[in-house]
């Protein structure tokens, strides 16, 4: 056994927890939905954020980019 297959045994592998599809404020898309941009050429949006939806007069809501990201808002998904 090699020295970095010795190492690589011990290297902790991180398992997002706290991810956009576990989190309550996520609305998943059935499918992305992708757009071109000019600059950034396709772009694909997963499903919309709803973290500040009707809070304070507030009707605006995030598109995700990115659903293995999380933020600093993020609320477990109740078990139903």
């Amino acid at each position: 056994m090699s020295r970095a297959d010795q190492l690589s045994m011990f290297e902790k592998k991180e398992t997002p927890t706290e991810c956009c599809y576990r989190c309550r404020h996520f609305a998943e898309f059935k499918e992305a939905r992708s757009f071109e941009d000019r600059s950034a050429g396709d772009i694909s949006v997963f499903g919309m954020c709803c973290k500040g939806f009707c809070k304070n007069g507030s009707y605006y809501m995030y598109p995700i980019y990115v659903p293995e990201g999380a933020c600093k808002d993020f609320k477990k998904v109740r078990k139903v």
